[in-house]
């Protein structure tokens, strides 16, 4: 350091005014943010999207392409092994919850569906709903009441 200079202090004041936290008033809390680092995926896009440069030594540019290649190799094999192991963690976290997996064969909707329907007018449950609800039901009529107090109308 040269003379003069000052050290960096660490403010030990997180909270509190502008003033008491040694914050410079006239900067906006709401400004532009500096862009976050690029990832890896953005670094190797950008290798990948530079030209070789022509006229080059064929040996260097070999050599270059052969450590990219590794570094590409590296990178698919960790991302298999990440994809592994957010497999097993999905098939825990669903055995754990009594979740069944999706599967891969075809839906089996339409299959239930009609297999409920020729089960449905068997069912106990659709001949007590039949007699609830005769409405929901067109091919019968509605009961009429035989209570003393409401007869139905007679007919003459």
């Amino acid at each position: 350091m040269m003379a003069g200079e000052e050290l960096p202090t660490k403010n030990p004041r997180t909270r509190g005014p502008n003033l008491e936290r040694n914050v410079d008033p006239n900067a906006s809390g709401s400004g532009p943010k500096a862009p976050p680092p690029p990832s890896r995926l953005d670094e190797v896009r950008a290798k990948l999207s530079t030209p070789l440069t022509p006229g080059a030594d064929p040996t260097t540019i070999e050599a270059d392409l052969e450590a990219h290649r590794q570094l590409l190799l590296k990178q698919t094999e960790e991302l298999a092994a990440a994809k592994r192991h957010m497999e097993i963690t999905q098939r825990e976290y669903n055995r754990a919850h009594g979740l069944t997996p999706g599967g891969d064969d075809p839906s089996r909707a339409g299959q239930i569906r009609r297999r409920a329907a020729t089960l449905a007018p068997r069912s106990p449950a659709t001949a007590l709903l039949r007699r609830l609800h005769p409405r929901s039901n067109p091919s019968t009529t509605p009961p009429t009441r035989t209570c003393a107090r409401h007869k139905p109308p007679q007919k003459s």
